[in-house]
């Protein structure tokens, strides 16, 4: 591995580690879910790049379209969660 993959690897954990505490902050008590079901899909996401920035971590061989949706996924998730899922009623 070279420096510069150390280096994106330790950014794509950082975005995908984000992404796991805005999900997980959201999926509380004290907002509103659009649906049942939604409590389920925030938890499944939240594991699902868990999973992913803990094999990077390892360093894991990941996929590099795991990767990069993955972090596609953080990223959104990061810019449009204030949108769909306030914190404030």
């Amino acid at each position: 591995m070279t420096s510069a993959d150390g280096e994106r690897d330790t950014l794509d954990v950082a975005v995908l580690r984000q992404a796991v505490h805005l999900l997980y902050e959201r999926n509380s008590p004290d907002v509103e879910l659009p649906s049942p079901s939604a409590e389920f899909l925030l938890f499944a996401m939240a594991r699902l790049l868990e999973s992913i920035a803990t094999s990077l971590e390892r360093g894991d061989d990941v996929a590099p379209d795991v990767r990069e949706n993955a972090e596609r996924i953080a990223r959104h998730i990061e810019h449009y969660i204030d949108i769909y899922l306030p914190l404030e009623k």
